[in-house]
């Protein structure tokens, strides 16, 4: 192949992207792959930073050094009369700084996929599918390929320009940093605030020597969330006013009507909509449809012409109907926040599985329909059977 023509050109270095590209690696054998990344490493990303358990199980490889705080520990304001923490006792959430974090990854699958060139700087601006191949036009050059990943996260260029974009649960996050320091936060605790809003909520993951303090919420305006974050940082005494590198940051979570998949290309992570509706959590959906492009991909360039269907398929079955499930936790606890909590600090098993969800021991749709068995709810103290 010419230096422009490449059996995969995955658009995006993110988590999504680059675990795309290192599990290609592993399936691809003498395959050339091209990352291409509007970015240059490392940059910014505004994300909390929090690595679920189950998230961190889809990693093959060692990520100690970029793993800032262990969480294993809840504490959740302003939905009863106090404040109150619940405990696991063991590992939920590995926080991580995500310049950290994706150039660990980029760099794992370089090492991983003898064939990989990594193209940063380099924003991808249109496409063209044919019957054999996928032409991609970058600001700066032209390239070809058999099969294109897109990656490119929540705002996905790629997406909209192939009329992949569904209706979703759209969301707005803000987020940004302060100095800790030994007074503000455990480094084994979240705080999550619900005091003057409960359909945005504020937040607080420890950092090592920052804070990643951020809200969310569903058609959330900028604004608002400022004035919200600002609230709370008051209230906590961390912070007079909202940090100054404070940015914004779209969270798209799919539905059963979201293509992502369409001729040669495949969608992976947040351009997928693969974004956990209930805590706006995406590197799961990342890291698990990278590793089912990735096989996809392998299958398809070994000549089964169904193999990238199949992809959307896996998708559907494996991660949206985790979060279509999630959705319904998401309205059950929303419609009565303040049951909600009473049942996670009474009945300890409750709390259990939601953090067993959070590892990947249990799923959202066993605990929808936990939620949702009203006897359960009203009267039952004791842990039924899983």
């Amino acid at each position: 192949m010419s230096g422009s023509e490449f059996d995969v050109i995955i658009a995006g270095a993110g988590p999504a992207g680059s675990m795309t590209a290192f599990h290609c690696g592993d399936r691809l054998g003498g395959s050339s792959i091209l990352v291409l990344e509007k970015a240059v490493f490392p940059r910014r990303k505004v994300c909390a930073g929090g690595l679920a358990g189950r998230a961190r199980a889809h990693i093959p490889f060692d990520i100690g050094r970029v793993v800032r705080a262990t969480v294993d520990s809840f504490e959740v304001n302003g939905v009863l009369s106090k404040e109150f923490r619940l405990t696991y006792g063991e590992p939920v959430v590995y926080v991580v700084d995500r310049s950290e974090f994706d150039v660990l990854l980029l760099q794992k699958a370089k090492e991983n996929c003898r064939n990989l060139v990594v193209k940063q700087g380099e924003t991808v601006v249109g496409l063209k599918q044919e019957l054999d191949r996928v032409t991609v036009q970058t600001d700066t050059s032209v390239y070809r390929c058999k099969v294109l990943v897109g990656a490119d996260g929540a705002s996905s260029r790629i997406a909209k320009s192939e009329g992949l974009v569904q209706p979703r649960d759209i969301g707005l996050a803000i987020e940004g940093s302060l100095a800790a320091n030994g007074a503000d936060a455990s480094q084994d605790t979240i705080i999550v605030d619900w005091s003057t809003d409960q359909q945005a909520y504020a937040w607080v993951f420890p950092k090592g020597n920052l804070l990643s303090v951020g809200a969310a919420g569903p058609n959330a305006r900028v604004p608002s969330l400022q004035a919200r974050l600002g609230e709370f940082l008051r209230t906590k005494g961390l912070a007079d006013d909202i940090p100054a590198d404070t940015r914004s940051h779209p969270l798209a979570s799919c539905n059963s009507r979201s293509g992502i998949v369409k001729g040669r290309l495949l969608l992976v992570g947040d351009a997928a909509g693969l974004v956990e509706p209930f805590t706006g959590e995406g590197l799961s959906g990342a890291m698990q449809s990278a590793r089912l492009a990735a096989d996809s991909i392998g299958a398809f360039l070994s000549g089964k012409q169904d193999a990238l269907a199949r992809y959307e398929r896996l998708v559907r079955s494996c991660i949206i109907a985790d979060l279509e499930a999630a959705q319904v936790v998401k309205s059950v606890f929303y419609a009565n926040p303040e049951l909600c909590c009473k049942i996670l600090c009474d009945r300890p098993w409750v709390w259990s599985r939601c953090c067993r969800v959070l590892t990947g021991e249990y799923t959202y749709p066993k605990l929808a329909r936990l939620l949702w068995m009203k006897p359960l709810l009203t009267q039952l103290g004791s842990a039924p059977g899983t």
